[in-house]
């Protein structure tokens, strides 16, 4: 139950090399629309989030820190969760009339765990 996770950079990288090398692939939208990529029997996600916090925060003006990243693990290797019962500790949540979009801030205590070290590979 093999599945890889990456910044959406490396994710569109790999779908073009397949095309260029005429090699299978299918391409779906999954887990609440992520781009997915069906590869030898392996899910492969596109997190378009990683790159939005990349250019936001991993910048010094010049480059992006480490912008392509790439991770492969089991799909229970790596488990969500909060801390406690009072992960929330803001919400605000607005609409603009303009864009007709819905806007939410949150202050969370939202992590990730790896739970077997010998179960996961991190590229950069």
């Amino acid at each position: 139950d093999v599945v890889i996770y990456a910044t959406e950079s490396v994710w569109r990288k790999t779908m073009r090399y397949l095309q260029e090398k005429s090699l299978a692939f299918t391409v779906d939208l999954a887990i609440n629309g992520l781009p997915m990529m069906n590869l030898d029997g392996y899910r492969f996600y596109a997190v378009p989030l990683w790159d939005k916090i990349i250019r936001t925060y991993e910048s010094n003006g010049t480059k992006y820190n480490l912008p392509h990243r790439i991770v492969m693990t089991t799909s229970g290797n790596l488990p969500v969760g909060y801390e406690g019962s009072d992960a929330f500790t803001y919400v605000k949540v607005w609409n603009d009339d303009n864009t007709e979009y819905t806007n939410m801030k949150v202050k969370d205590a939202l992590d990730a765990k790896v739970l077997e070290d010998n179960l996961i590979q991190y590229g950069v």
